[in-house]
């Protein structure tokens, strides 16, 4: 299901640098295992595909999977064997430029002004940290087919439920990193027609936030801070529309705001999905408590629910169904889930897990 057309939106909060077409390729592409048009539409080089050749058609050159590298073949300078170049399948995304990460906040903005503009910054130690550990940082490789390339060592996990009628998630984000990490946004994304999650068709609310400390303890959540957060946020749409079914591709930001995540600790979330109202023009609504026309599901073919292939980046067989009676951690061997972004607004890239429906 990825999108092949990007909006303005996502060019500028997923701007890449372009790789460099000077170069030639030592290997024909009629030679190849598989042919790609750009770099980044590589699949990450596991040891499954250790050996495999792929042609990279804007580029015109060949790379080789190598130790969980693509190995790039330069062209032969003469009749001696050519030389290779080893290019992390990671290292094509560059860090975002300032601009584009000006255009990203200016974005967002509109979907979440109240909570962004009480947002804190990081502290000084924790900066620091980063910045001694993020000089030389490009997003990682996954280590195994279910996990996604990430800028920081963190874990996501969701399952579904449903109760009293409302759809919900419970989504869970682990901070594995020694630092730690705040001013953190999550988009969830999912297909809708504009006339069930438009005009407050679809609103979220969060009733718990747990987090859990390293001690073993729970650590200070701002609920109230996130759930209005939540309840202003508004389905944005990032697709084009698909006139066969009438639906468009849309996101929900899930801003934490000052919700800071120590190292080794875990935040737990329960999200429902309700439907609502408006007096002042669809600025703000006002949730109805009721469901939402919208409903998901892991067969309801939205993005951040459904099953994946290697094709997309990573395997995911779908968002779990699960009873929920009240709010509550989720076990280890609930599925990561990479199909859900998560982003840093103070951190140099922003970037920091996941897959999106399109390509960045």
């Amino acid at each position: 299901m990825t999108l092949k057309k990007i909006t303005p939106f996502l060019a500028a909060l997923f701007l890449v640098a372009c790789g460099d077409d000077s170069s030639s390729s030592a290997t024909p592409a009629n030679e190849t295992d598989v042919v790609v048009k750009t770099f980044e539409d590589l699949n990450v080089c596991t040891d499954k595909r250790e050996g495999s050749v792929a042609y990279v058609k804007d580029e015109k050159v060949a790379y080789t999977c190598e130790n969980g590298e693509w190995v790039k073949d330069s062209a032969p300078e003469s009749s001696s064997a050519g030389k290779t170049e080893k290019v992390s399948s990671s290292s094509e995304s560059e860090k975002l430029s300032s601009s584009s990460e000006k255009s990203k906040e200016k974005s967002l903005s509109s979907e979440s002004v109240e909570s962004s503009s009480s947002e804190k910054p990081a502290s000084s130690s924790s900066v620091e940290k980063q910045e001694e550990s993020s000089s030389s940082e490009t997003p990682e490789s996954s280590s195994s087919e279910t996990e996604p390339r990430k800028m920081a060592n963190i874990d996501v996990r969701t399952f579904q439920y449903e109760k009293s009628g409302f759809d919900g998630i419970l989504l869970s984000v682990a901070n594995k990193e020694d630092y730690d990490l705040d001013s953190l946004t999550i988009y969830v994304f999912f297909t809708a027609k504009p006339e069930e999650v438009e005009k407050c068709g679809l609103l979220m609310d969060s009733y718990a936030s747990q987090m859990l400390c390293p001690d073993g303890g729970e650590c200070v959540v701002p609920n109230d801070e996130i759930r209005l957060a939540m309840r202003n946020a508004h389905p944005v749409r990032v697709g084009s529309y698909d006139s066969v079914v009438g639906t468009y591709t849309y996101y929900l930001p899930i801003n934490l705001g000052s919700a800071k995540l120590k190292p080794q600790s875990r935040l737990s979330m329960e999200i429902e999905f309700s439907r609502g109202i408006s007096n002042d023009g669809y600025h703000t609504c006002e949730t109805l408590l009721q469901p939402s026309k919208k409903r998901f599901s892991k067969d309801s073919n939205d993005w951040s629910w459904m099953p994946h292939t290697l094709a997309d980046g990573a395997e995911y067989v779908g968002m779990p169904l699960k009873e929920s009676t009240s709010i509550g951690f989720i076990e280890e061997d609930t599925p990561l889930n990479p199909y859900i972004l998560v982003f840093r607004k103070d951190y140099k890239d922003g970037y920091l897990w996941g897959y999106a429906p399109f390509a960045f």
